[in-house]
């Protein structure tokens, strides 16, 4: 019996069509207790459609009671590898059971570009615990171990040394007080690191600094362009703490409690724009703080106890858009008609909650960017008529006048955000 050929073309093609459609069915059956997500080139997330395309890059979100703990085991290598791009897990936090992640775990995921783990209760990260993941750009692991306070995050000297196209790294909130030696230098690309949130006491672990004279000196972060260590431990700031970091556009070190900073702190940052010191316990600042950070655009030193500021600390600052010394002790000895001098760019000034009694008239003679001044809760005894006559872009001033205690809030033109200078 002779079969029609065009029959059996067409036949082919439904029974291929039925095959493509239980494999991508197959292929995205979904472990339990997580669900598919297409990602888009913007990284922008949808729901996988059935007529999804083969090579559509995808995500997969799972919601755990735990990671391979007394109570379950865990097996990623049912994921399928191809095309998954993003992986996102977040264990329970109603139970007290410690979860883990051993070594080779996430080895078949070959295409894995962004990892997540959020919630799960680890207290060791061994060597290969993310090994054959080089594609890897962004991994996030955040315990919260604080919610126990005897774990910590313990880290194996190598468990980054395969992930070296990692460009974002985010270990914040694990209750971490001590690093091995080097543990990010393998990390040649990392852009970006958050550790937020932790215990660490001291920078020398990183590796990101050393004097210039040492040729010898391990060099780590070359391209790191922002470094979070906020609402840590650390006391003091030693000498070139971070030199090597000459690509660092954002450093963040409020709600620690440094006490002490050295002369040539922050000397190698010369791409700096952002520093936050707040929240600290400083109380003076070396005289050539900013020497290497000329290009600065905005910095936060409230909330400390300074009382007393390096004459021409501020000099050459001409790109200076923010400045809050507000919540310190500094008085008119110090703030004076010589602090702020050649500040050109300067939009924001606060200055509230110091021990100031006198306003020198020329004080502000070279802010003329100046939008925004807050000299509230100080004790100044008056303001001379002339001392705000050059600052034309002014629109807020918050003050208030000791002799009747009124709080004086002033408006000029419109209020709005302060926006950068032109200029």
């Amino acid at each position: 019996m002779r079969v029609d050929p065009v029959l059996l073309a067409l036949l082919g093609a439904f029974l291929g069509a039925i095959s493509a459609a239980t494999s991508r069915a197959l292929r995205y059956q979904a472990p339990y207790e997580c669900k598919w997500m297409s990602v888009a080139l913007d990284g922008s997330e949808s729901e996988v459609s059935s007529s999804a395309d083969p090579d559509q890059e995808v995500g997969l979100t799972c919601r755990l009671k735990t990671i391979n703990s007394e109570i379950e085991n865990t097996n990623f290598s049912i994921i399928q590898p191809q095309h998954t791009v993003r992986l996102r897990i977040e264990c329970g936090d109603l139970l007290f059971i410690e979860s883990s992640i051993s070594p080779g775990s996430f080895q078949t995921l070959i295409d894995l570009k962004d990892l997540s783990i959020e919630y799960c209760k680890i207290a060791n990260l061994s060597a290969g615990a993310f090994r054959g993941l080089r594609e890897l750009r962004n991994l996030t692991l955040r315990t919260h171990n604080t919610d126990w306070s005897a774990m910590t995050l313990n880290l194996a000297p190598d468990v980054f040394s395969q992930l070296g196209q990692l460009h974002r790294l985010d270990l914040s909130v694990n209750n971490i007080w001590s690093l091995p030696d080097g543990i990010v230098c393998p990390l040649k690309n990392l852009q970006h690191l958050n550790l937020t949130r932790n215990r660490i006491t001291n920078l020398d672990a990183f590796k990101f600094g050393g004097n210039p004279s040492s040729a010898a000196a391990q060099k780590c972060g070359p391209h790191l362009q922002t470094l979070d260590i906020s609402n840590n431990s650390l006391d003091a700031l030693p000498s070139y703490a971070f030199s090597h970091l000459s690509r660092l556009q954002h450093l963040h070190l409020q709600g620690n409690v440094i006490s002490f900073m050295a002369d040539h702190a922050l000397d190698g940052l010369s791409n700096l724009g952002y520093l936050n010191l707040a929240d600290n316990k400083l109380v003076n600042l070396p005289p050539e703080l900013f020497t290497d950070i000329r290009g600065i655009k905005e910095v936060y030193l409230q909330n400390n106890s300074i009382n007393v500021l390096a004459p021409g600390i501020f000099n050459g600052l001409d790109q200076l858009f923010v400045l809050d010394l507000s919540s310190n002790e500094l008085t008119d000895e110090w703030v004076n008609s010589a602090t702020f001098t050649g500040m050109i760019r300067l939009v924001l000034l606060n200055l509230s909650s110091n021990n100031i009694v006198k306003i020198d008239p020329s004080m502000f003679k070279d802010l003329y960017s100046l939008q925004i001044i807050n000299l509230e809760d100080n004790a100044i005894e008056a303001i001379g008529e002339t001392t705000f006559r050059h600052l034309h872009n002014l629109h807020t001033l918050i003050s208030v006048a000791k002799q009747d205690q009124t709080r004086r809030v002033g408006y000029f033109r419109w209020p709005h955000r302060p926006q950068r200078p032109l200029h």
